[in-house]
């Protein structure tokens, strides 16, 4: 991990919630562990982190603006705002891995889905 990584988790982990209302300090935690993740994968995000006008909690109020539709937001939604707020031009893809225990085995089966698959299986076009 470089040092610009390590500044920006260091700067979101340790941000102050001031400010914030009860949805914002709600989501604090959850962006904070994706945007940190979201680091951990790209420097280049980091970087977008660690620019002076960028915030935890200016993201927070930008992501729960009025008439943003808050408390109807998917996670994948969320996260999606959080990462372009801090880096305009990202996208975020979304896969769930389920590990189904088979009776015979002592390992498990694991199961690939893509977020957009989930809308695919029941019916959605």
């Amino acid at each position: 991990m470089t040092q610009i990584q390590t500044d920006a988790i260091r700067k979101l982990t340790e941000a102050k919630h001031d400010g914030l209302d009860d949805m914002q300090k709600y989501l604090a935690p959850h962006v904070v562990k994706t945007c940190v993740q979201f680091c951990e994968q790209s420097e280049e995000f980091a970087t977008a982190v660690m620019a002076e006008d960028k915030t935890l909690v200016g993201c927070l109020k930008a992501m729960t603006l009025p008439g943003r539709g808050m408390g109807y937001c998917s996670d994948f939604d969320v996260y999606r705002m959080a990462a372009q707020y801090f880096f305009p031009e990202a996208d975020v893809e979304w896969s769930m891995k389920i590990s189904v225990p088979r009776k015979s085995q002592t390992s498990a089966k694991i199961l690939d889905l893509r977020f957009e698959d989930l809308f695919k299986m029941g019916g959605g076009k």
